[in-house]
This record gives structure tokens, sequence and C-alpha cells, in this order.
């Protein structure tokens, strides 16, 4: 693989984890902001009897799960631009 072809390559991969992780963090906190909603559905459709706020914690739980994984993501994603760098 030539050089400028490897140069290519590495450039998209510290941009793909930024995006990858912002998106995880758009999903984790959308999640987190309608866990209560997303419970009470549950409970509507009868998926889950009498257990809406047990439901609403614990999507919340992973919501705020995943918009932490996606901050760490997109971290590591700045980390490797800026070890890439020249100085």
């Amino acid at each position: 693989m030539s050089e400028t072809m490897q140069q290519h390559h590495t450039d998209q991969v510290p941009a793909g984890l930024m995006f990858s992780g912002a998106a995880i963090a758009i999903v984790g906190a959308s999640v987190k902001k309608h866990a209560e909603s997303v419970g009470e559905l549950l409970v509507a459709l009868g998926s889950m009897a009498n257990t809406s706020h047990a439901a609403a914690v614990a999507l919340g739980e992973w919501g705020l799960g995943l918009l932490v994984l996606g901050a760490v993501v997109a971290l590591a994603g700045i980390a490797v631009i800026a070890a890439s760098r020249p100085a």
C-alpha cells in the first residue's frame, strides 16, 4: 500500500471514532431523556406488568451508560488525532 493510501486510511480512523462517539452519545442522551416515556409505553403495551418506574430507571441507566461510552469513544478519536500530529 502506498504512503498516500496509508495516510488517507489513518486519517479516517480518528474521524470515524469521533463521529461514532458522538452518535452513541446522542442515542444515550435521548434514551436517558425519554426513559420514563418509553417505560410507560412498555407498560401500556403489556410487555411489563407494574414496573413502569423500574423500567424507566433501567432505561435511564442504559442511557447514561451510552452517553459516557460515546464520550469515551469521541475522546479516543481526539487523542489519536493529537498523537498523530507532528510536533
